[in-house]
């Protein structure tokens, strides 16, 4: 990456990790969870629906090693599921 990309990948950070994207949840509301796998790893947004839309309350992911980068598709995009329940539990 070149150091105008560097400066608007940290950019982009920001503004995700940080209102009025990302909210503090809301317990008395129902959380959405979304996750997604590739060949390399797996992430997850916990999301919550505001009157303003729907925003994420949390992020995990988690990189895949050598064994896991071998799994099968199904298996890649379940452990995405399971990484989600652990973290968010």
């Amino acid at each position: 990456m070149n150091h105008e990309q560097n400066k608007a990948f940290a950019q982009l950070k920001q503004a995700l990790a940080n209102e009025p994207v990302l909210r503090l949840p809301d317990f008395n509301r129902p959380f959405i969870l979304y996750t997604d796998a590739s060949n390399v790893g797996t992430g997850a947004i916990l999301t919550q629906q505001f009157q303003d839309g729907l925003h994420p309350v949390a992020y995990a992911s988690h990189k895949f090693n050598t064994t896991e980068q071998n799994y099968s598709t199904y298996e890649q995009e379940l452990s995405a599921i399971v990484l989600a329940i652990r973290k968010f539990q």
